[in-house]
């Protein structure tokens, strides 16, 4: 599903796990509740609900993050963020902080290290 346009799609609790989406656009899609252990999603569009959904070592380098909803996500590391671009708009779950590089206005262009 690499480079998959995915809008507005509903994959709500879906078993993704080692799904290839990277590259995928996700806008508005719902992800919540889906598994998505040991997914790539490198360099996806991910402008969606991802509440619930678990994402313990999904590759989320160069993910757009801007606007997704984060909340209830289960093993999110603050290491799979800091290879990701989001934003002010991104929602984080409780414990995680938003990464430096993150812009506090739209998307952010840079990521870090």
């Amino acid at each position: 599903m690499s480079g998959a346009r995915l809008t507005d799609a509903d994959l709500s609790g879906a078993r993704l796990t080692n799904a290839d989406l990277s590259g995928a656009r996700l806008n508005r899609a719902n992800l919540s509740g889906a598994w998505l252990t040991e997914a790539n999603l490198s360099g996806a569009f991910l402008r969606a609900n991802l509440y619930g959904a678990r994402l313990r070592g999904a590759d989320l380098s160069g993910a757009k993050l801007s606007g997704a909803d984060l909340r209830r996500t289960q093993n999110l590391t603050r290491a799979q963020l800091d290879t990701a671009h989001g934003s002010a708009a991104t929602r984080l779950p409780g414990g995680l902080q938003r990464p430096d590089h993150w812009a506090t206005g739209e998307e952010s262009s840079t990521v870090g290290s």
